[in-house]
């Protein structure tokens, strides 16, 4: 059989991939562009709490291998604090870490979250409240209302009580007009403080103008907005904490990839190791060394003030807020039942005690 010389052949494909469209050979499978999502808060890049929120955003685009990327609006540069939910409600918002007692009318359930004394580790609350939200379908239903799905949640370490004049004695709260929102501001009241529903973004100014005496917040969210300048007390009486969700827009989570899904749902139980370190322990302990090189006096409190107010969180506070959820047809006394349950569950399990 006569056969062409092997030259030819080569000479050959040659000459037809000469002729032949470029991009009929060159052309390479294009690269899926990312889906970029929108993540809000309140607090400014950098600090603590902004962090627990972007440890969460950093995961899920590295576990997505890239095909998750997040645009990053910290300070309110997308959302006031006292907006995000409808920030999140609306679509303009894809992702948000929020405070539920700034919207108490929206989330009144998950006013829970500042349960006075209820809260001594941060990833004890996280666990807790993140359970709570799948176990009680009531809780999630506020969030689902909303077009909300919890996707996460965070937490503080306990909050104390920052003032503008000393606070040592039960009786030294009578009158004082003390920032504190949800079930904390009912116990501010009990003690025979005037609470203020201020957010936090407003605080410092309040505090300043005198229009406020004191706050109540923990070290890393008081040293996030400067309160050493104008609080010079700082009493470390217990008198709450916060923890709470981040949630995501319902809308976008349903286009997400069943995958990428998965992988989000997976991700809570670590993300509450690092909310606890980030906020309770790196953030607490920075922010506790700024308020003493800052002249801020830091009083222990007396144990006959830790059991006065411990008993009047537990005995008033806490059956208040469920007796006020009753009165609007909602489930109060389960979910604070429910609640403490899980805190009670989940406390010898912390891996920080």
């Amino acid at each position: 059989m006569f056969r062409k010389p092997y030259w030819m052949v080569v000479v050959v494909g040659i000459m037809l991939l000469a002729i032949l469209p470029v991009a009929a050979w060159a052309e390479k499978p294009e690269t899926a562009k990312p889906i970029v999502l929108k993540a809000s808060i309140q607090s400014p890049a950098g600090v603590p709490f902004t962090q627990e929120l972007y440890w969460w955003l950093d995961e899920v685009e590295k576990r997505s291998a890239g095909r998750i990327k997040f645009e990053r609006y910290p300070g309110e540069s997308l959302a006031k604090a006292a907006e995000q939910v409808d920030a999140l409600e609306s679509g303009m918002a894809d992702v948000a870490l929020f405070v539920p007692t700034y919207t108490p009318g929206k989330l009144p359930l998950n006013t829970i979250i500042a349960l006075p004394f209820s809260l001594q580790y941060g990833w004890v609350n996280a666990t807790s409240y993140r359970q709570l939200v799948h176990q009680v379908s009531e809780v999630k239903a506020e969030f689902t209302k909303h077009n909300i799905r919890v996707v996460s949640s965070y937490a503080t370490g306990p909050y104390y009580v920052f003032s503008t004049k000393p606070i040592r004695e039960f009786g030294d709260f009578k009158g004082k007009k003390i920032i504190g929102t949800g079930p904390i501001a009912a116990l501010l009241k009990a003690i025979g403080a005037a609470p203020l529903g201020i957010v936090i973004t407003e605080s410092y100014e309040a505090l300043q103008r005198g229009t406020a005496d004191g706050a109540v917040y923990g070290p890393s969210a008081a040293g996030t907005y400067h309160m050493e300048e104008v609080c010079k007390y700082l009493l470390k009486l217990p008198l709450g904490g916060v923890c709470g969700p981040i949630g995501m827009n319902i809308n976008t989570w349903n286009k997400l990839p069943a995958d990428i899904q998965k992988m989000i749902d997976a991700l809570p139980p670590e993300h509450a190791k690092a909310v606890h370190k980030i906020y309770q322990i790196d953030g607490d302990g920075k922010y506790m060394e700024i308020f003493k090189k800052a002249g801020v006096e830091s009083m222990e409190p007396s144990a006959e003030l830790m059991s006065e107010v411990r008993k009047i969180a537990k005995d008033v506070v806490w059956g208040k807020w469920a007796q006020d959820q009753e009165a609007r047809k909602l489930p109060g006394k389960k979910v604070l039942q429910s609640y403490l349950n899980l805190l009670e569950k989940n406390t010898p399990l912390n891996p920080f005690k």
